[in-house]
């Protein structure tokens, strides 16, 4: 999966997902494979350990998918430009016509990065002394 994110006015943001179609690999004819697949959901994660949700699950419009081949795209507007303090992770479940779902999930940015870094954590300044007043 690819994950283009880009900011707008306004303070709101937009991820363009690019990913594999998912189907269902049990059936042999891929167009009938690819059509079992009826809508997609979409989350956001913060990436820790437990990978809490920031965003809970969304449906995608299915009018904004697009598919072509083994390839769908669709993009996605979040209500707020994303704080990148922490790594981002965009998780997308794929649904089939009895409700089953497959799940995949990338990087919002690229966390790894260092050189630029894509993700900065937050500073935090805890001083404790004596107070020392100048005389």
């Amino acid at each position: 999966m690819t994950l283009t994110y880009q900011e707008s006015g306004g303070g709101q943001a937009q991820i363009q997902v690019t990913l594999f179609r998912f189907r269902d690999p049990d059936i042999p004819i891929l167009s009938e494979a690819y059509d079992v697949m009826t809508r997609y959901k979409w989350g956001l994660t913060d990436n820790s350990h437990k990978s809490k949700m920031l965003i809970n699950w969304q449906e995608v419009d299915a009018g904004s998918i697009v598919s072509i081949k083994d390839e769908t795209r669709f993009q996605i507007t979040l209500p707020k430009q994303l704080d990148f303090t922490k790594c981002r992770r965009l998780t997308v479940r794929g649904y089939n016509v009895v409700g089953m779902y497959s799940t995949t999930s990338a990087d919002v940015k690229d966390c790894n990065a260092y050189d630029p870094r894509n993700v900065v954590p937050a500073v935090v300044v805890d001083a404790v002394g004596h107070w020392n007043t100048c005389n």
